[in-house]
């Protein structure tokens, strides 16, 4: 039965209508503080953002990371790229470290280095065409996080395995 004026439903509809959007509420609230259970992680490290900077696409950031910009830079051309960008985040730098070994190789990285000085953990990854650092360090209250990227030296990103061949002066 329709009634004449206003709602259809009145306030049977209404009161529905608060219920559910309660009800949605609660549960985007719960999706967004699982966070990246969908990864694997057990809650140990951080999780991969969804969200990806342009310049740093296909390499992974974890999730809760506010990028610097007063600290960051970087240049795009074709398919070439320099990047060294500064963020701040308040996951363990251990965790941080765990997060990079655990997903780099998935973005094409292979890790070549890796050390701890000063506190702070220091990986560097190599792709086919890339390298890629990372370092993490505790930083006051906050850990600070700083990615840089650049292109590998052409005798590096072509090398066949055997030594260069010298040519005669």
């Amino acid at each position: 039965m329709r009634r004449r004026y206003g709602d259809p439903c009145g306030a049977a509809c209404s009161a529905a209508s608060a219920w559910q959007k309660a009800v949605v509420a609660v549960l985007l609230a719960a999706a967004m503080a699982a966070g990246g259970c969908e990864s694997g992680t057990t809650g140990e490290g951080p999780s991969a953002s969804p969200v990806q900077d342009p310049m740093l696409e296909g390499i992974p950031l974890p999730h809760g990371f506010t990028k610097v910009l007063e600290k960051s830079d970087g240049t795009v051309s074709g398919q070439f790229r320099l990047v060294r960008f500064y963020y701040t985040g308040s996951t363990d730098p251990a965790a941080v470290h765990r997060f990079y070994e655990e997903y780099m190789p998935s973005a094409g990285f292979t890790q070549v280095e890796r050390s701890l000085e000063q506190g702070a953990y220091m990986s560097r990854f190599q792709s086919s065409s890339e390298e890629c650092s990372i370092r993490v360090k505790r930083e006051k209250s906050k850990t600070s996080l700083v990615v840089n990227v650049r292109p590998l030296p052409a005798a590096t990103a072509d090398r066949s395995g055997s030594p260069p061949v010298r040519q005669p002066r």
